[in-house]
């Protein structure tokens, strides 16, 4: 689903592009621990949200000392 240039992905793209079931999306929503929107009463998430939420939990690598 696409509007006006934002992507949206369901809760199955979501689970697919993380690599981690649809149950684990499901109870991250129930936590507030991902980024999603409601509208309509449907769960959608926008791929650019995911994708910063992704970048912000990122670990950084070690560097030499």
């Amino acid at each position: 689903m696409e509007v006006a240039g934002a992507e949206f992905l369901t809760v199955p793209e979501v689970a697919k592009l993380l690599r981690v079931t649809t149950f684990t999306i499901r109870s991250w929503i129930l936590q507030r621990r991902i980024p999603f929107i409601k509208p309509a009463g449907r769960i959608l998430f926008n791929r650019a949200a995911v994708n910063q939420w992704l970048e912000e939990r990122a670990v950084p690598a070690r560097t030499k000392q």
